[in-house]
């Protein structure tokens, strides 16, 4: 025991909220159909609001975090919802700029 170093307290993370892991699980709804619809329908709007693919890692989450180790790589995780507008303003004001 090192008596010039602090005692390292471990942070509390509280519980997911019941509602929204309910969301992680749902199946896809009406509303998630035909904003896929809207954004086929509109190639301009599509692309601007796309997912950023150069970002996105494709294999498990396993994968993901073994790739991560090995290229010494922070792994974040971003879940979104394809109903849900603002995850598709995550991905145009956020994820698309040039400086990620």
């Amino acid at each position: 025991d090192d008596p010039g170093r602090a005692e390292e307290k471990e942070e509390y993370v509280p519980p997911p909220q019941p509602q929204v892991t309910e969301r992680l699980f749902q199946q896809p709804t009406r509303r998630r159909r035909k904003m896929n619809k809207a954004w086929s329908d509109n190639p301009r709007l599509a692309e601007l609001y796309r997912p950023p693919e150069e970002l996105t890692f494709v294999g498990s989450f396993e994968q993901a975090a073994d790739e991560a180790a090995k290229n010494n790589a922070w792994l974040l995780v971003n879940i979104q919802d394809e109903g849900e507008f603002k995850c598709h303003q995550l991905n145009r004001d956020i994820w698309n700029k040039g400086d990620l």
